[in-house]
This record gives C-alpha cells, structure tokens and sequence, in this order.
C-alpha cells in the first residue's frame, strides 16, 4: 500500500512521485475540470439554440404582433407564421 500526501485542492497523489510527475497529475485534474466546463457550455448553447428552433413559429409571432403594433401604432395581428430553416423561407398567415 502506497502512501500519501495532500496535493492540491481535495486531490492526494503517491509519496513517491517527483515534481514533474506531480505537475502533470495536476495538469490532468485541471484538463478535466476544463474539459467538463466546455462541455457543460456545449449542453447549455445547444438547448437554448434547439429551444430557439423548436418554437421559432410562435417567437416571430409573438414579436411581430408585439413590435408591429408598436411601430405602425395599430394592432398588428398574426393567424400563423410557418418558418421553415431547411428551404430558408417564412410564411405569415392572416397578417392585419
């Protein structure tokens, strides 16, 4: 059984292992701590943007009856908005 000594952080590392080695456990502890960040990021980007995709129809909506009765200071009604990303076209229904 090995010994062992307190490291940085909650990290222990063997007695036994020189300053080079000892920088490079640490280096792996910190990678991954990185790694993990980026990754949580990646989660967090892609369920706004999937979010954003998924109810794009109702957003543009709701922002063009909201922001076009503001501007022409009259009401500014939407039945539909059909937006499709793949043909990169958007249709508005029953636009008054």
């Amino acid at each position: 059984m090995e010994d062992y000594k307190g490291g940085v952080g909650n990290r222990w590392v063997p007695v036994g292992l020189g300053d080079s080695q000892l920088k490079i456990e640490l280096e792996k502890v910190r990678m991954k701590k990185v790694l993990i960040g980026v990754a949580v990021i990646l989660v967090v980007v892609g369920g706004v943007v999937g979010y954003g995709i998924l109810n794009a129809d109702s957003l543009i909506k709701e922002a063009v009856e909201k922001y076009g009765s503001e501007a022409t200071k009259s009401q500014v009604t939407l039945n539909a908005v059909e937006l499709s990303i793949k043909d990169g076209t958007a249709k508005l229904k029953g636009f008054r």
